[in-house]
C-alpha cells in the first residue's frame, strides 16, 4: 500500500503526516432535475488550499510539497 507522501509527494510541513491531508478540487457537474451528477477528472494545483486535519494546519499545496530529502 502506498503512501500520501509516495503517491503524490505531500505532507504536512506542520506534524510531518501525511494520512489525513486534505486538499481543494476543482470537478465539473453535470445538472439534473433530481441533483448533480460529476463527470471528468478531479483537478488540483499547487495553489490550491491542502490542510492537515490532525494538526489543523493549512495553507497550498506548494507548503505541503515534498523536497528530495523527503521533508516539505
Amino acid at each position: 500500500m502506498s503512501t500520501v507522501r509516495e503517491t503524490f509527494g505531500l505532507c504536512c510541513p506542520k506534524c510531518r503526516q501525511d494520512d489525513r491531508l486534505m486538499v481543494q478540487i476543482t470537478n465539473t457537474a453535470k445538472l439534473h432535475g433530481d441533483g448533480t451528477e460529476a463527470v471528468g477528472d478531479d483537478e488540483w494545483s499547487i495553489d490550491s488550499p491542502c490542510g492537515c486535519t490532525d494538526c489543523n494546519y493549512w495553507s497550498t499545496v506548494t507548503e505541503f510539497t515534498v523536497t528530495e530529502g523527503g521533508q516539505p
